[in-house]
């Protein structure tokens, strides 16, 4: 008998819930300054002026230093990503969230906006039970 991914997941849910605090998710725009050249990138790229696309509010998340990721299974992630991070979110899938976190590149967590430096899932088999997300000022 193999383990129940879906109650685990529930269980994730839960705790992040009960033990997390609220973040906001926004994605900015992404549209390339020269759309021949899209390379070069958007206009802003640090998103100073950039107009969000997508905002999601008040998404319960648990926050670690990234010392402590090591410890929660984050063990193939590259270092170096994990020294740009100054913490690292877990989210729980769910909660009420429908859009697709992966794509969100801030957060701003009790006024202060952080830009998500990377986005990993624990997922087993075909279910996602958490995200770590690393993010830096």
């Amino acid at each position: 008998m193999g383990l129940d991914y879906t109650r685990l997941a529930g269980r994730a849910r839960t705790l992040v819930a009960a033990n997390g605090r609220l973040v906001d998710f926004v994605r900015l725009e992404q549209t390339p300054q020269d759309a021949t050249q899209p390379w070069n990138g958007p206009e802003d790229p640090d998103g100073v002026d950039a107009t969000p696309q997508e905002v999601v509010v008040d998404v319960p998340v648990a926050a670690v230093p990234p010392s402590n990721v090591n410890e929660l299974g984050l063990t193939t992630l590259d270092q170096d990503l994990l020294k740009r991070s100054e913490i690292v979110y877990i989210v729980a899938p769910g909660l009420g969230v429908t859009a697709n976190l992966e794509t969100m590149n801030r957060i701003i967590d009790g006024g202060i906006t952080y830009k998500i430096i990377f986005a990993e899932k624990l997922r087993p088999a075909t279910t996602t039970l958490i995200y770590f997300m690393g993010a830096a000022r």
